[in-house]
C-alpha cells in the first residue's frame, strides 16, 4: 500500500535530527540562501558551509545561525581548491 505524501514529509521532519547538508560557496550569493532555505525547511539539523575564505564562511555561519530558528546549526569548514 502507499504511504499518503502528508505521512512521508512528516516522517522525513521527525528525522531531521540525523539529516546533514553541505553547501558550497555559501558564504555569498545563491550558495548562502540555499543554505538559509534548507536551514529554515526544518529537513536538516546541520548545515556545513564549505567556503574557500574563512573569514567570509565564519560570518556567514554566524549570519545564519541568528535567521534560522528550530534548532538547525550552521557550520563553516574550509574548503580548499588545488591540485594534489
Amino acid at each position: 500500500t502507499e504511504v499518503p505524501a502528508s505521512t512521508r514529509f512528516t516522517n522525513m521532519v521527525a528525522s531531521s535530527s540525523q539529516r546533514v547538508a553541505v553547501v558550497t560557496g555559501a558564504n555569498k550569493g545563491i550558495g548562502y540562501f540555499i543554505a538559509l532555505q534548507l536551514g529554515l525547511s526544518g529537513l536538516f539539523s546541520k548545515i556545513i558551509l564549505g567556503c574557500r575564505d574563512a573569514t567570509r564562511g565564519t560570518v556567514a555561519a554566524n549570519e545564519l545561525n541568528k535567521l534560522a530558528t528550530g534548532g538547525v546549526d550552521f557550520q563553516f569548514v574550509p574548503l580548499t581548491i588545488g591540485d594534489s
